[in-house]
């Protein structure tokens, strides 16, 4: 029959060929994104948790420790109830980092710059003032070719940084 249509093994198979193509090609390029996208989201999530680590400490008139397990990928914010003893302290909030993003920096020095608690864990304290009674630092955050960093500052001020390839600059 001249009129019957339909396609060829050969034009289906030279179809699904290409979109395999562009399936794989779009997954190569959007993981690459994806990763850099989550070092954006943990630096966000560092910076939130500091913030909240100072609200907190204003609010309820106490001071409040953000600590950073470096080994664990997690973050915390606990109120101290006013006591120098951990042993009472109360967990406010709980993030875990995704596990591709680990706490690293391109350029010389630690990737965490707080008081250091142990070998792996670290800490800032606000106190009841939103100001920092420990010392300031820095935390460097990695994930593929993507760095990010959050400094907090003696007076409590916090800012993100990213590294342009040469250096740190302002925003993430």
């Amino acid at each position: 029959m001249q009129n019957e249509r339909g396609v060829t093994l050969v034009e289906l198979v030279v179809v699904l060929g290409l979109a395999l193509g562009i399936a794989t090609v779009t997954t190569v390029y959007s993981m690459s994104w994806m990763v850099k996208e989550s070092v954006r989201t943990a630096a966000f999530d560092v910076n939130g948790l500091l913030q909240l680590a100072k609200v907190e400490a204003v609010s309820r008139n106490s001071p409040c420790r953000f600590v950073v397990d470096t080994a664990a990928g997690q973050l915390q914010v606990w109120d101290t109830l006013g006591t120098n003893s951990t042993s009472d302290d109360v967990l406010l909030h709980d993030r875990i980092l995704p596990n591709h993003v680990v706490f690293d920096r391109p350029d010389v020095g630690s990737a965490v710059t707080l008081d250091a608690i142990d070998t792996v864990t670290f800490q800032a304290v606000f106190t009841s003032d939103g100001m920092l009674s420990s010392s300031p630092g820095v935390i460097c955050l990695n994930g593929g070719d993507s760095y990010g960093s959050v400094s907090v500052y003696a007076a409590g001020g916090i800012e993100m940084f990213r590294w342009n390839g040469t250096e740190w600059t302002s925003g993430i």
